[in-house]
């Protein structure tokens, strides 16, 4: 999916939640990230909405303990202080 359209992306994903709503909130790898913990690291705003808007869970921990908006900061190639913060709002 890493060369899709945030478009395509948001399809896709719209197929799988019809049949299976519960992936919004499981777990995708073995640190027991979700897939918005995946969206707010890689600074997908647009996805990060979607996925909230459909329900999912903005307080989800990994192993780590870490929750979504934990993981924008803790990112070491944070450039872009805007993204950041507009990250932070949505995940709020």
């Amino acid at each position: 999916m890493h060369f899709e359209s945030e478009d395509q992306i948001i399809s896709k994903l719209k197929e799988l939640l019809e049949k299976d709503p519960e992936i919004l909130n499981k777990p995708i790898n073995l640190t027991k990230d979700t897939l918005l913990h995946y969206t707010a690291y890689h600074k997908k705003a647009r996805l990060t909405t979607f996925l909230i808007e459909k329900g999912a869970n903005k307080n989800a921990e990994n192993t780590f303990n870490l929750k979504p908006r934990d993981v924008v900061v803790a990112d070491p190639n944070n450039q872009d202080k805007e993204l950041v913060e507009s990250m932070l709002k949505i995940l709020s």
